[in-house]
């Protein structure tokens, strides 16, 4: 009986032992997973951070920046100057077409040349020179951004030559959401019906009728501005 009854508490032990290393793996468990939460839920802030634009408002932003005007009104990254203004005016004329703008207005009265909106280009478009920075090249091949070029050319104080300004505004494509609420309507979801307004939508919701799709400007692009410039000047030097 006193050897059964050692056996007994000897299996007891055992047991009681078991069931402590268990808790103690499913308390490293428990740990280790609440770590990797954490650590994962730090990257992606991180992630997301790391991608806003270093000029990112902190604030709701003025309604003065959804017009172009107010982008455009801005003080220019880079100019070019020259005496003779024909000479000039073929030089932005020229540069324009080089970045793949096709023009649209023409106007040596006024001294204004724009251009048409041009989608601009995403990451296997080796070709095309139109966005000029690795973060505005991401950007636009996550989302449809399009891009302006209008020069302004002015007469210099004492009659000493003319100045053609560059400006070069951002847009990007802003599209309603479309909910599917059966799988009769999925070839339409990304379709654009202007007969319609959206509904289901948040802003629909308090009333407020937004085009399906729009644009909206983003700001300028000073870095295609200054290529832009340089390219006006290499023209102005060969002719």
């Amino acid at each position: 009986m006193a050897s059964q009854s050692r056996i007994s508490s000897g299996r007891g032990d055992a047991c009681v032992a078991g069931g402590a290393a268990a808790n103690l793996l499913t308390l490293r468990v428990n740990r280790d997973a609440g770590v990797a939460s954490t650590v994962l839920i730090t990257m992606i802030l991180a992630g997301c951070q790391i991608h806003q634009p270093p000029d990112a408002p902190t604030t709701r932003p003025s309604l003065s920046t959804t017009q172009p005007s107010y982008w455009l009104s801005l003080p220019a990254a880079a100019t070019n100057e020259s005496s003779d203004f024909e000479q000039l005016w073929k030089a932005c004329d020229k540069a324009a077409r080089h970045f793949g703008f096709v023009l649209d207005r023409l106007d040596r009265r006024m001294g204004v040349i724009t251009t048409q909106p041009l989608i601009s280009k995403q990451f296997f478009e080796l070709w095309r020179p139109d966005v000029a920075t690795a973060d505005d090249l991401e950007r636009s091949s996550l989302a449809t951004y399009r891009r302006t070029l209008p020069f302004h050319i002015r007469k210099l104080d004492g009659g000493r030559g003319f100045r053609a300004t560059p400006s070069v505004l951002i847009e990007r494509q802003a599209v309603a959401e479309r909910p599917i609420v059966a799988s009769i309507y999925l070839r339409q979801a990304f379709r654009a019906d202007h007969r319609h307004h959206p509904s289901g939508t948040p802003e629909s919701d308090q009333g407020i009728l937004l085009p399906q799709q729009y644009w909206y400007p983003t700001g300028r692009d000073t870095a295609l501005e200054k290529q832009v410039a340089e390219n006006v000047q290499k023209r102005l030097r060969h002719e």
